[in-house]
């Protein structure tokens, strides 16, 4: 299939995700009346709660119609606002919509619709959301991150037994320990300096790291420094941020929206980045 119709593809496919993954950053999370153990200020929704029912307005429950839950035309038609009740619409929803083609079109023109793009697409999709929940709460939920690792150890083994290569699983099992392992120190080392929820964005991202590295003809501690790249990277994305919007010394920062953008970088751009040193 010739590359731009894969793009075209790819495009359509991630619009209509997105869109899905607006209703998970939007429903999920759960508002407390008080901080529980960990100190965190919101919890989950059962996914039964999340996934079940029609989209509605959060101010006036007006059920959202059809035609107002078009990707990014819809949000743009309506100029941010509800057709009931004119509530704005968040912000977000707009972003991830167009966000997350965006990336799926960069990473299909890098590597076309294959399996060694199949993995970095899941991670866009999945780690979109999950930076985004972030990004409005502070929190990587448990019940999200665990069950989209599942899918990318999944995705990852189908792409070993394809290529009939155990170097690759090897690899991602690498890569988990290059940046959960170091995440994990950190975590230790720093009490209430970084919540647990990053360690285990780490472990997913540790995942296709390695499993991207593993696809070039490269030796197996590839995959370990490929991750130890990719959450080098991340601090730095992390510190710029800060510095745009302010952040003070001492206050929190969430950590998941660089982690995800640098893992996607990582996996994108592997042998550009490893060759380098190997």
């Amino acid at each position: 299939m010739p590359l731009p119709i894969q793009i075209v593809l790819a495009v359509v496919f991630a619009l209509a995700f997105a869109s899905f993954s607006n209703v998970i950053v939007d429903r999920l999370p759960v508002a407390l009346d008080e901080p529980n153990e960990f100190g965190e200020l919101h919890g989950t929704r059962p996914w039964a709660e999340v996934v079940g029912g029609t989209s509605r307005c959060s101010t006036c429950a007006s059920p959202v119609r059809a035609v107002d839950n078009i990707p990014v035309i819809s949000y743009l038609l309506l100029r941010g606002k509800c057709r009931s009740c004119g509530e704005r619409i968040p912000i977000f929803h707009l972003v991830v919509e167009a966000v997350v083609p965006v990336v799926v079109g960069l990473v299909v023109s890098r590597l076309g619709i294959g399996v060694a793009s199949a993995h970095i697409l899941w991670l866009v999709l999945a780690g979109v959301a999950l930076a985004t929940i972030d990004m409005r709460t502070m929190i990587v939920p448990t019940i999200l991150v665990w069950p989209s690792a599942g899918v990318s150890a999944l995705v990852i083994g189908t792409t070993a037994l394809i290529e009939g290569s155990s170097r690759i699983v090897l690899g991602a099992l690498l890569g988990v320990v290059g940046i959960a392992g170091i995440l994990v120190m950190l975590w230790l080392a720093l009490p209430g300096g970084m919540g647990f929820g990053d360690v285990r964005l780490a472990v997913m991202l540790g995942l296709h790291l390695g499993a991207a590295a593993m696809m070039f003809e490269i030796p197996l501690p590839a995959a370990a420094l490929l991750g130890v790249l990719s959450l080098t990277l991340a601090a730095l994305l992390a510190i710029i941020g800060g510095v745009i919007y302010k952040v003070g010394f001492g206050q929190n920062l969430p950590f998941a929206p660089a982690m995800v953008a640098s893992a996607i970088i990582c996996c994108t751009w592997a042998n550009s980045i490893l060759s380098p040193y190997f």
